[in-house]
């Protein structure tokens, strides 16, 4: 194997593992997204104790849980 492949195939290790770690990181955050939410929804915390970046956070992610359950019952 030459030089080249052996950086090609290092290359790819490296985008893989961004990958994994990014889309864990992701997920992470989209299930605290969604249990606060819950807690919102069932009265448990007041919109008062959020701040403005963690209701826009919120925001989004209520919206991408609502297109993926469009799309997934589509």
């Amino acid at each position: 194997m030459s030089l080249q492949e052996r950086k090609f195939k290092a290359r790819l290790a490296r985008i893989r593992i961004a990958k994994a770690s990014s889309g864990a990181a992701f997920v992470s955050k989209k299930k605290a997204a969604e249990a606060r939410i819950a807690a919102l929804e069932s009265g448990l915390q007041t919109d008062e104790t959020w701040r403005e970046e963690d209701i826009f956070e919120l925001q989004h992610h209520h919206l991408l849980r609502c297109l993926e359950k469009t799309t997934v019952s589509k």
